[in-house]
């Protein structure tokens, strides 16, 4: 399956940067000083030949997995596909962020993956404020994939207090 991924992405991604101008968490990391498409460009030299880097270590590390630019690839890529495959080449050779990680469960994860979400789901969990500074933030991390009903129930627990946004 990981080659197969890699594959299709290194045919089709041409490291416009798109996404990478989306992502939220870009912005919050030292990432922000290169350009969206160099950020890219090191995503794809990663998946092409497994080598240290910084740039790549930050950005898988930094991924929320929000689904915020799964929606943006003119090529009609996933472009959390391009993270999820760096993310396995980093554990498979033991380079940042998962030097110390365990290949268990990683198969898990990569069936989760596969189970997308429907488009009300995805409508109804990510949602953006617009307030630049809210007092909260609703998070589901990769349980989004697993539970996403779940996920739901919890944000509209959580949507009931008036703090929430």
């Amino acid at each position: 399956m990981l080659e197969e991924m890699k594959r299709e992405i290194l045919d089709q991604c041409t490291a416009c940067g798109t996404c990478a101008e989306v992502c939220p968490s870009v912005s919050f990391t030292d990432m922000n000083s290169l350009g969206a498409a160099e950020i890219q460009e090191a995503l794809l030299d990663f998946i092409r030949d497994p080598q240290p880097s910084k740039a790549v270590s930050r950005r898988i590390a930094f991924c929320l997995e929000c689904f915020l630019f799964t929606d943006v690839c003119p090529e009609g890529l996933n472009p959390l596909s391009l993270i999820e495959t760096a993310k396995a080449l980093s554990l498979q050779t033991g380079y940042p962020p998962y030097a110390h990680a365990s290949l268990e469960g990683v198969s898990l994860h990569r069936a989760a993956l596969v189970q997308a979400l429907t488009s009300v789901e995805k409508a109804r969990v990510c949602v953006v404020s617009g307030d630049s500074h809210p007092k909260f933030l609703f998070f589901p991390g990769c349980n989004i994939y697993k539970s996403p009903k779940r996920v739901l129930r919890a944000r509209a627990i959580a949507r009931r207090s008036e703090d929430f946004l």
